[in-house]
């Protein structure tokens, strides 16, 4: 976050931290709960434990990537 508050426009910078301090737990929040839920299929297994949430993040890759995409061509 200091990065951002050091660029030139210092109000703008503060916003920007504002805003990444807004989004970020409310992302972690919603990601935390498909995690969780793909976790408990694996049981006492560890590898299977740890297999079933990767598999979700790499289906959920590129669809956010995508998002992202398509947001930065929306603002730009």
């Amino acid at each position: 976050m200091t990065a951002v508050r050091r660029g030139r426009d210092g109000a703008e910078g503060c916003r920007v931290a504002a805003g990444l301090d807004s989004v970020q737990p409310i992302a972690f929040a919603a990601t935390s709960v498909p995690a969780g839920t793909l976790v408990g299929p694996g049981g006492d297994a560890s590898a299977a434990s740890a297999r079933y949430p990767a598999a979700g993040a790499a289906a959920a890759t590129p669809p956010g990537s995508g998002a992202v995409v398509l947001a930065a061509r929306r603002s730009g």
